[in-house]
């Protein structure tokens, strides 16, 4: 009787510890939502847009070189691309996009644009420098001063291109600025015909994967513990708190310094994964939960983390095109908060994407998250509901969920096959490192 009553109290206080971790795991998405919203509404953050009116610029100031140099190839699309500019707010909301018209259309166009910002400084993101670039475009690079010169400077390589515009394509300043146009331009090109060969390689094995499904061929390899152990939600619990609450106490201890949330969260992704040890859990059982075990062997994991995500491709790339409609329709743009990065730290970024958050992430989604679901509910609605709550807590917002829950799916069902984590460690890997790697050398 007595043994009975004690399994019932444990029990009972499992139940309440899991209703306990669930409250907190919404709770924090709710208040991550209201961060994003606020953030994104906050129009002097604005890195993205700095980012992607870069990289979009390089790429149209290459095909004009290319367009120019070139008898064969038709001059009506510099129009095309000079409307391109004008007719996206985010460009014309934004100085970075005045030296891409000016290299287009001229330095008349780029005048008449600025005039409409002095007119109209509300509209303009970044209206404390309109009077500089005005000056630059109107009486050229040698008026400036020093700190006219930073200011510019701070743009990029748009700001670069704008201190170049008055001098002749063989100065080499002006020569390295449109060499690496012409480069963004090349690497476009290379990019879409190995991007189109994945894919094909991905609708193969998507394919493969269904077929094999269907006859019963493709098997789970997922362990999972004996007992519904409710250490593992609340080690996912626990993992949400602390990611919420150190970045913003590490600020409040340490203000303005930028890499303190950063360096807070990986404390905070780390310290919850020795919880359940704490709790007397064994680590053989508990290992093997997360998925921390070699599998078939270490390099047949890997194999099969990149044979898997290349599987997942199609997934991914339709959940894109709704991403992309939504983009069209609404106006609002996925952007990650950490691309400040990109220039000032390339290598920590690099590592941060492609080593700490694939473990981290893995760990505690596709292992504690996803263990603890998959013990009473079928894979696919385990899938679901864990690359849902992956993709609402990242922190691009609600319009990239549909592409950022398919890369959730998508390593779910590489660690329901594998069982090791270590394949969809592999594949996330893979995913962050090839976007980061894009990025960096397209702002390069």
């Amino acid at each position: 009787m007595n043994k009975a009553s004690n399994y019932e109290r444990k029990m009972d206080q499992s139940k309440v510890r899991v209703a306990v971790s669930w409250f907190f795991i919404i709770a924090t998405i709710v208040l991550t939502q209201i961060s994003i919203t606020r953030r994104g509404s906050d129009s002097t953050v604005d890195s993205s847009s700095i980012m992607q009116i870069q990289i979009t610029g390089k790429y149209l100031t290459g095909m004009k070189q290319i367009i120019e140099q070139n008898p064969l190839l038709d001059n009506k699309r510099l129009p095309q691309l000079e409307q391109g500019v004008l007719n996206n707010e985010r460009y014309i909301n934004h100085l970075s996009a005045i030296p891409i018209l000016a290299e287009i259309s001229g330095r008349e166009a780029a005048l008449k644009e600025l005039k409409r910002m002095v007119s109209d400084p509300g509209s303009v993101l970044d209206s404390k420098n309109i009077p500089v670039f005005y000056q630059l475009y109107n009486d050229g690079s040698s008026s400036l001063d020093p700190e006219q010169i930073a200011a510019v400077k701070s743009y990029g390589w748009a700001g670069r291109l704008a201190l170049s515009q008055d001098k002749p394509d063989s100065d080499p300043e002006r020569k390295a600025v449109l060499q690496s146009a012409f480069r963004m331009v090349m690497l476009a090109g290379l990019l879409t015909i190995m991007a189109l060969a994945v894919i094909a390689g991905g609708v193969v094995l998507f394919i493969i994967a269904i077929v094999q499904l269907k006859k019963g061929k493709l098997k789970s390899h997922l362990e999972l513990p004996e007992n519904p152990n409710s250490l593992l939600i609340e080690t996912f619990a626990i993992y949400l708190i602390l990611s919420t609450v150190l970045p913003l106490l590490f600020t409040a201890i340490v203000p303005g310094y930028r890499y303190g949330s950063i360096f807070a969260s990986i404390f905070a992704g780390l310290l919850p994964i020795i919880w359940p040890l704490l709790q007397g859990a064994g680590w053989k059982e508990y290992r093997t939960a997360l998925g921390w075990h070699r599998g078939k062997g270490l390099f047949r994991e890997i194999g099969a983390g990149i044979v898997g995500y290349m599987a997942g491709l199609p997934l991914m790339l339709a959940a894109i095109l709704v991403v992309m409609f939504l983009i069209k329709y609404t106006g609002e743009t996925p952007s990650h908060p950490v691309v400040f990065d990109l220039s000032s730290s390339p290598l920590f970024l690099l590592l941060l994407a492609c080593v700490y958050a694939p473990f981290v992430e893995e760990t505690l989604f596709r292992g504690a998250l996803y263990s603890y679901l998959r013990k009473s509910l079928p894979w696919i609605v385990s899938a679901v509901i864990t690359a849902f709550i992956f993709a609402i807590l990242h922190p691009q917002g609600w319009i990239a969920v549909p592409a950022i829950g398919a890369i959730g799916f998508n390593l779910c069902a590489i660690r329901e096959w594998r069982g090791s984590n270590i394949a969809s460690m592999t594949a996330h890997a893979l995913n962050n490192g090839s976007i980061v790697l894009i990025l960096i050398i397209s702002l390069a």
